[in-house]
């Protein structure tokens, strides 16, 4: 949502690398992190003012196509839920 105009927009974002299907995001310090889902570890990380998406350290489960989320602590600190049917806790 561009805040300005009170209008969604791609803008001139960076393409994401793959399809997003079924992982989570969050917004901390400037940036974007995503995992990726579609059955991967993939962890990214949208560089806001750089527009541009870096595939950072993967998590140590698969990410199925539904039921991930992510939140940020406020200080330094991304948690995931990575759901699956687990009760994993990242």
């Amino acid at each position: 949502m561009h805040r300005s105009i009170g209008s969604w927009s791609d803008g001139d974002l960076a393409q994401f690398p793959q399809l997003f299907k079924g992982g989570g995001a969050a917004y901390a310090q400037g940036s974007i992190y995503v995992l990726m889902g579609n059955n991967t570890k993939y962890f990214y990380r949208y560089d806001i003012e750089a527009n541009v998406w870096l595939r950072i350290n993967d998590i140590p489960v698969t990410i199925s196509t539904a039921g991930s989320a992510l939140k940020y602590d406020g200080i330094d600190t991304i948690f995931t839920i990575p759901a699956n049917g687990t009760t994993l806790f990242y």
